[in-house]
């Protein structure tokens, strides 16, 4: 992995179940819609959760879908349209990366774009999208971003944001307010030329935006850097080295999980100071849920084959409020935090949604594993789960390399 102080100089510088479902009643996405999924983990913040309107369980499955490919990522969901990047093999010595735009409402493809990667089928095969005012940006290994018309699928610019191919693992991008942000880059949407920055292929994830900076995390080590100009605002430790994690910002704090063996971490935003410390929780892999509740913040970890509901409101003092098992089974995605239900998938094919409270409301078995998450994305794109629009978008994976599944849930 690049050196983050070299680059913050840089910065400086410049089937199942479908039958019954389709004979119910029709789902018509409301035309004002719950707030829209617009990056990894939901939002520019990655906290993984989001308030809609009327949500809460049962829920009933609107479709079932198909995709041929390996690996499906995490879904954006905005204007009633699901978007979702999957890796495939194309020719005979060549891998590629497709774009479905697919129908909220009922699962059936819009418009698809091919990503031609042009590389080795040997090789990491993995392009990431986020989603801003009307237009999906889509970040691929060879740090190319397109941005294509979120209704049309017409490509309206494609620019190369960096020195050409990031076989290890180039994060998922976040747009926001009119800029794509990469790792310690940001572009512009209208025309995708680097505002600040020289762009970079080294491993890292997706930044996140609060608070006038986009924040990133290395072992030991989290930086702000200005979101206007990429001027480093602080640092907070000395990297150790290693890969990254996913930063989460919410209510001027930034959740901060380490794996260079310093204690998981809760910073002030505006100074870098630390506040406080969370327990270990268990899958330092994978990035929990973190949100509001009429001023309390609470955070949602998987630990061990338990589901953990954290009271992070005074930083200097995290309690356990509940923990829960999902039938022992092993917990594979980042979990989602919906008008305060958790939602996660298992190994053995669970899609739970757990009350505040902390029991299981609703479950179902969708036939093959959930997704398993891949924090610092590759070999395949990011996987992880969608909510937005009042539904709930899960991939999972099954038996048939060739074809992974795509289900959406809405309340009944």
């Amino acid at each position: 992995m690049g050196n983050p102080g070299k680059l913050a100089q840089a910065a400086r510088r410049t089937g199942l179940w479908a039958a019954c479902a389709l004979a119910a009643t029709a789902f018509v996405v409301p035309a004002a819609r719950a707030q829209d999924a617009t990056a990894f983990q939901l939002n520019p913040g990655h906290t993984g959760s989001v308030a809609m309107p009327g949500f809460q369980p049962p829920l009933k499955l609107l479709w079932k879908k198909k995709i041929k490919g390996q690996g499906l990522s995490y879904p954006l969901i905005a204007n009633g349209i699901v978007y979702v990047t999957i890796a495939h093999h194309a020719f005979n010595d060549y891998e590629g990366v497709d774009l479905y735009a697919v129908d909220a409402a009922t699962g059936k493809t819009k418009w698809k774009r091919y990503i031609d990667n042009q590389i080795d089928f040997t090789a990491d095969t993995w392009a990431n999208a986020t989603y801003d005012d009307g237009q999906v940006f889509v970040l691929d290994r060879y740090l190319v971003m397109t941005s294509y018309d979120g209704m049309t699928g017409r490509t309206k610019w494609s620019q190369l944001e960096g020195a050409y191919d990031a076989p290890d693992g180039a994060s998922a991008p976040t747009a926001f307010d009119g800029t794509v942000y990469m790792q310690t880059a940001a572009a512009s949407e209208r025309k995708g030329l680097l505002r600040w920055g020289i762009g970079w292929g080294t491993p890292s994830t997706s930044p996140a935006i609060g608070d006038g900076g986009t924040y990133e995390a290395y072992p030991c080590s989290v930086f702000k850097y200005r979101l206007t100009d990429g001027v480093q605002l602080w640092q907070n430790g000395q990297n150790c080295g290693g890969g990254a994690t996913t930063v989460q910002f919410l209510d001027n704090r930034l959740f901060i999980r380490d794996q260079g063996g310093q204690p998981n971490s809760i910073l002030d935003s505006a100074t870098g100071a630390t506040l406080g410390t969370f327990p270990d929780i268990g899958r330092r892999n994978v990035v929990p849920a973190v949100y509001d509740d009429n001023g309390s913040r609470f955070m949602i970890a998987p630990s061990d084959n338990a589901l953990v509901k954290y009271d992070v409101t005074n930083p200097a003092s995290v309690t356990a409020v509940w923990s829960t098992s999902l039938n022992n089974e092993p917990m594979t995605s980042a979990p989602l935090v919906v008008n305060g239900y958790a939602i996660e998938g298992t190994t053995a094919g669970g899609l739970y949604v757990v009350s505040p409270q902390g029991q299981v409301a609703w479950s179902m078995n969708l036939g093959g594993s959930v997704a398993p998450f891949n924090e610092n994305g590759g070999p395949v794109p990011t996987t992880g789960l969608g909510a937005g629009g009042g539904i709930i978008v899960v991939p999972t994976e099954n038996d048939n390399r060739d074809a992974q599944n795509l289900f959406a849930f809405a309340p009944q």
